[in-house]
């Protein structure tokens, strides 16, 4: 998921002890985050789900994540127009995209905190 060179170059001036807290806060987020973002789609919460998705989307944007950042910009886009078809299914892709950006950043982690 995570283009390795290019996580290299965004990173570059970034000491390694930094670049392992960034994506230890990450991982550490992520349930509460896609907790918020399930519960903007089942509540059909539209405000929430705008401002939640778009934060996401900044978010693994970070980490050159194209995917989840992709994902997260249509649900911010539904959220704005509050078109509810198709939502619950859009949250499980971004759902699933997300975890595979944690394993891909649990590897990157080690990497650096060798």
């Amino acid at each position: 998921m995570i283009d390795r060179a290019k996580f290299r170059e965004q990173f570059k001036y970034y000491d390694n002890e930094l670049i392992v807290e960034v994506i230890d806060v990450f991982i550490n987020e992520l349930p509460k985050r896609l907790s918020d973002l399930q519960s903007d789609v089942e509540n059909k919460d539209f405000g929430r789900l705008m401002q939640n998705a778009h934060s996401f989307k900044g978010l693994v944007g970070t980490f050159l994540a194209t995917e989840p950042y992709e994902i997260s910009g249509v649900l911010e886009e539904m959220a704005k127009k509050q078109e509810e078809s198709g939502l619950p299914g859009l949250f499980s892709r971004l759902h699933s995209a997300s975890q595979d950006l944690a394993k891909d950043l649990l590897e990157i982690r080690t990497e650096y905190s060798a």
